[in-house]
């Protein structure tokens, strides 16, 4: 069997694709396969796909369950700390800091506390969005966290008007 790499090379290592889709069938496929080769044959196999930079620690994460460098940085990045938003910002979308924040700063607020000042759960859902979900700082900011289908993760400060019923977000 040819590696994952070479068989999906538009999946990258680490990505949903190898834990649902396309890519799990084969995933499985391709690990049983290279766990029944007999250690001579795993060394052959190693010499004649050499692990591309992006791939490095995937046989030894197989066989021995060793995290890769990938994963080593993905946590390392994870834990954080990030600094805290300013009262300057109105919009947070590097990926790291903004999933640190949603879990180590701030609370996610329950669907009965958001329709009591929304008009809306969903408040300003656009058509690109998968999803919408709204959290509270400490210091009782509210934020909106918004995810594009097309990927990535936007956390966007809600801004109280002149209304005291009613908020609104307001992009930077």
């Amino acid at each position: 069997m040819s590696p994952l790499w070479v068989k999906h090379p538009d999946i990258p290592w680490g990505s949903v694709g190898w834990r649902m889709g396309w890519g799990e069938a084969y995933w499985g496929q391709w690990r049983i396969f290279f766990l029944a080769l007999k250690e001579e044959e795993r060394q052959r196999y190693r010499e004649t796909w050499p692990e591309p930079e992006s791939w490095q620690g995937l046989y030894a994460f197989v066989e021995s369950g060793e995290l890769p460098p990938c994963a080593i940085e993905h946590r390392r990045k994870l834990a954080g700390p990030y600094p805290l938003p300013s009262a300057e910002e109105f919009n947070i979308c590097e990926h790291y800091r903004v999933v640190w924040l949603i879990r180590c700063h701030m609370s996610k607020l329950g669907v009965y506390e958001v329709p009591a000042r929304f008009p809306s759960p969903d408040l300003g859902q656009a058509l690109d969005e998968s999803d919408v979900t709204f959290y509270a700082e400490p210091n009782g900011a509210w934020w909106r966290l918004s995810m594009p289908k097309g990927g990535g993760l936007i956390l966007d400060r809600l801004t109280q008007p002149d209304a005291p019923d009613t908020l609104l977000f307001r992009k930077a």
